[in-house]
């Protein structure tokens, strides 16, 4: 079916979309959603850093391929048409791969990602889905009650409430599916969260202590400061190798830039992977209800083993160092 026939299809979705802006009338999911520690200085810039997993070649839309083995020709339409853009069914599938995995990698940065499988149905057939989108569930909403997964809404879309006024939908669980990394891993990223918080806080210390800090001011050294700032982030984000985009490599000598560079990539690759393997695992779900079988296929992307080539090289200075930077 062509884009304007899949947008006149009926929507399955069980939870619902929920932004800061609808939940103005609502003071208790509005205390619940009221979180911008996620929009740190230093964490927005490791979350951007973060998604840029997938290769762009010389137009937007290029340096990889992804390929579909299904039964069915049409398939391939069916996933492209599954997953999100910003408007709307996905251009190709290459920018809704793309655009799904950034959008994964972000948010499992902080938490686990949930998406549910929508399953598309015709107006005069609501019993019987001929096609099916990809809906990320926003984290903050989603708990659980009574061994049930819930979404906590707006007041106007539910009339069940938790007894400290929460309203929330039940949400179908098996047609979710939960992306996340090791718990080892959820606990390091803990701590880096933490650290990269504390460092944002840290740039206004200069400004408030030469204007409002008196005699105090006068013997703070801005320059001692942003050092202790800078040893502070670097070793804190050893060994995942983020540098924050080179700003505290000034005094860093060559290999041990692109050393970091690799860890930095091993990292990325971690969560590629595991969205990549939810998307799969969607794909599959949705495939046994509508009736086929499909299996994504990618090229062009960086393997751990090229990681693991380029930090031999590194060592035995097999290659240049240009050469190690321009293979990863």
């Amino acid at each position: 079916m062509d884009d304007d026939e899949h947008d006149q299809l009926i929507s399955t979705r069980s939870s619902r979309a929920v932004y800061d802006e609808t939940v103005e009338d609502d003071p208790a999911l509005t205390a619940l959603l009221d979180d911008d520690e996620d929009e740190s200085f230093y964490l927005r810039m490791l979350s951007d850093d973060l998604s840029h997993v997938l290769p762009y070649g010389r137009g937007l839309d290029n340096g990889f391929t992804v390929t579909v083995q299904a039964d069915d020709a049409q398939v391939e339409d069916l996933i492209r048409q599954a997953l999100p853009s910003f408007y709307g069914p996905a251009r190709t599938l290459r920018d809704g791969v793309r655009t799904f995995v950034e959008d994964a990698v972000q948010t499992v940065l902080f938490g686990p990602a949930t998406y549910e499988i929508d399953y598309l149905c015709p107006a005069d057939n609501r019993d019987q889905p001929v096609a099916f989108r990809i809906e990320r569930v926003e984290s903050r909403t989603l708990s659980e009650r009574e061994g049930r997964v819930i979404q906590y809404v707006p007041a106007a879309l539910s009339a069940l409430a938790t007894p400290d006024g929460l309203h929330y939908l039940p949400l179908e669980s098996e047609n979710l599916v939960r992306i996340d990394v090791d718990p080892e891993m959820r606990k390091f990223l803990s701590s880096i969260i933490t650290v990269l918080r504390a460092a944002a806080a840290e740039q206004f210390v200069p400004v408030d202590m030469l204007t409002n800090a008196g005699a105090a001011g006068a013997s703070f050294s801005v320059e001692e400061h942003r050092s202790a700032t800078q040893r502070l982030l670097l070793s804190a984000t050893r060994e995942i190798g983020w540098s924050g985009r080179n700003l505290f490599t000034d005094e860093m000598l060559e290999p041990y830039v692109l050393w970091r560079e690799l860890r930095f990539r091993r990292f990325q690759l971690r969560f590629r992977d595991a969205a990549l393997a939810g998307l799969q695992a969607m794909i599959t779900k949705a495939g046994q209800r509508l009736g086929f079988k499909a299996e994504l296929g990618y090229s062009g992307l960086i393997s751990l083993g090229d990681i693991e080539q380029a930090e031999s090289d590194l060592r035995t200075g097999a290659r240049s160092l240009s050469a190690i930077y321009q293979s990863v």
